[in-house]
């Protein structure tokens, strides 16, 4: 029938056991076995601005050097579909979560772009696209949607008076 993956377990240690340590491969063995696990936890489910894409990553932005009292009020983007969406927390009757497009964005090695902004990959910070205009930078930090929506909703609530 075939050997099952309890049994290519066990045949494999039984080899490990006895053939490798015998030939003195144990150390690259045990690095093989660290590269895999390393490579599996770089490459785990939190969100990231990689290469790979913005799809279904959220951003917290805030400005690096508050002048003002909006300042240091976060802004939240995320992106979804190949745009990017700044969420908001409203203050209407009822208060809910705003989620306002700006249009598609374009990624590069080293950059994401949507308008008005400027995203760079390495450190996350997040600046305008107008050259003319003098604005502040804003620091980032990679945040899941969810996360999002419950600072969001928090902020509801304290509008609600709840």
């Amino acid at each position: 029938m075939g050997v099952r993956t309890g049994q290519r377990v066990v045949m494999l240690g039984k080899f490990i056991s006895d053939e490798c340590l015998q030939a003195k491969l144990y150390p690259i063995i045990v690095l093989l076995l660290y590269s895999t696990l390393s490579i599996s936890v770089a490459s785990s489910p939190l969100p990231q601005v990689g290469k790979d894409g913005l799809e279904g990553v959220g951003i917290e932005c805030v400005v690096s050097e508050i002048k003002y009292e909006r300042d240091s009020i976060p802004k939240y983007f995320v992106f979804e579909g190949g745009e990017v969406y700044r969420l908001s927390a409203t203050k209407g009757i009822p208060a809910y979560i705003e989620k306002f497009s700006h249009g598609q964005y374009f990624e590069s090695d080293e950059q994401v772009r949507w308008y008005p902004y400027i995203l760079d990959r390495e450190t996350l910070r997040l600046s305008k696209l107008r050259p003319s205009y003098h604005s502040r930078e804003h620091n980032c930090v990679l945040m899941d949607l969810e996360s999002i929506e419950v600072i969001l909703q928090k902020k509801i609530d304290e509008f609600d008076g709840k």
